[in-house]
C-alpha cells in the first residue's frame, strides 16, 4: 500500500494498491496523485508461472549412473566382493574338529588309497578277517602235524613211522598255502586275493561233494542196502559239510565284491570271479584228492611188500 503526502496540508494517506497512477482525494478537498508502483502479479499466478521440475523416473537414474561408471569402477567391486579370508562356514567346520572323535580322523586303510590308513567302519571290509583266518588254520596245520611225528615217534611202531611222510604231505602244502594266502590279504595283493578266493572254493568244493555223499549214503541206508548203523555218523558229517559250504559261500561272496575287488586291484568281473573261484577250487581240491589217495595206495603196497 503507497503511502502519498497532501500538497495542500501535508497529510499523509495511506493510498489502496488499486490507487496506483489514479488521484485520490485528501480530507481537505485537494486531489493528491498516487505514483505507479512494480507491477506485482499475484501468488496464484506465480505459483502457476513458476516452471515445474521434470520429475525423472528411476529407470532414467539409473541408466545415468550405469553411464557414468567405467571399467575401473566394477574392477574395485569385483575386488572387493574376494575374500582373503576363510569363509564363516569353513570357521564354523574347524570350530567344531575340536569336539570330533580322534578315532574318526583317523582314515588310514594299510596299503591302500597311497596309504591312506584304516577305515573306522570296521568289519570285513578288506578281507582282514579272512586273512586272520588263514592264519589260524594254517597254525593249527602245522600244530597236528607237529604232534602227529611226535606221537609217530614215541609209539615207535613200523605204521606209525611210516605215517610220518603222509602227515608231511598232508598238512606242509595245506599250511603253507593258507599262510601265503593270508599274508597276501594282508598286504592288499593281488596274488593274495586270488589264493584266498581260490583256496574258499576249494573248501566249498570239497565240502560240496562230501555233503553230496553223505547224502546219497543215507539214501543208500534208507533203502535198506547199507547198515543202520551208518547213518548217525553219515547224518552228522553231512550236517558239518553242509554247514562249512554255507560258510565258504559267504565268505567268497564278501570277496567278490567290486569295491574289495577295486581295491586288491582285481581287474575281473564278479561272475567270472565266481565262476573261477568256485570251478578252479573244486579242480584244485580233486587234483590234491586223487594225489593223496594214489600216494597213500602207493605206501600201502610199499608195506605189505616188505
Amino acid at each position: 500500500m503507497p503511502i502519498v503526502s497532501c500538497s495542500q496540508c501535508q497529510t499523509k494517506l495511506n493510498a489502496p494498491d488499486t490507487a496506483s497512477g489514479k488521484k485520490v482525494k485528501c480530507r481537505c478537498g485537494a486531489l493528491v496523485d498516487v505514483p505507479e508502483g512494480p507491477k506485482t502479479s499475484s501468488p496464484a499466478k506465480a505459483q502457476a508461472a513458476k516452471p515445474q521440475a521434470k520429475a525423472s523416473s528411476p529407470t532414467n537414474n539409473m541408466g545415468q549412473l550405469l553411464d557414468q561408471l567405467t571399467a575401473s569402477d566394477f574392477s574395485r567391486a569385483e575386488k572387493k566382493v574376494e575374500s582373503t579370508g576363510p569363509s564363516q562356514k569353513q570357521k564354523d567346520t574347524q570350530a567344531l574338529d575340536v569336539f570330533k572323535d580322534p578315532a574318526s580322523k583317523s582314515k588310514k586303510r594299510g596299503a591302500f588309497n597311497g596309504g591312506s590308513g584304516r577305515s573306522s567302519s570296521g568289519g570285513m571290509e578288506d578281507l582282514d578277517g579272512i586273512a586272520t583266518i588263514y592264519f589260524v588254520v594254517g597254525g593249527l596245520q602245522l600244530v597236528g602235524l607237529i604232534m602227529g611225528i611226535i606221537a609217530a615217534v614215541l609209539s615207535s611202531g613200523v605204521m606209525s613211522i611210516a605215517a610220518i611222510p603222509l602227515l608231511l604231505l598232508i598238512s606242509i602244502p595245506t599250511a603253507v598255502y593258507d599262510v601265503l594266502a593270508g599274508i597276501g590279504l594282508k598286504k592288499r595283493q593281488p596274488w593274495g586275493w586270488w589264493l584266498g578266493a581260490i583256496g574258499i572254493g576249494w573248501v566249498a568244493g570239497v565240502t560240496l561233494l562230501g555233503a553230496l555223499g553223505n547224502i546219497l549214503t543215507d539214501i543208500a541206508i534208507g533203502q535198506g542196502k547199507l547198515d543202520a548203523s551208518k547213518g548217525v555218523s553219515s547224518f552228522v558229517n553231512g550236517t558239518i559239510f553242509i554247514a562249512i559250504f554255507f560258510g565258504a559261500i559267504l565268505m567268497l561272496r564278501q570277496m567278490i565284491q567290486k569295491e574289495i575287488m577295486k581295491k586288491y586291484n582285481v581287474q575281473v568281473a564278479p561272475a567270472l570271479a565266481w565262476f573261477l573261484c568256485l570251478f578252479g577250487g573244486l579242480l584244485l581240491g580233486i587234483a590234491y584228492m586223487v594225489f593223496m589217495l594214489v600216494f597213500v595206495s602207493r605206501l600201502i603196497s610199499l608195506g605189505t611188500s616188505t
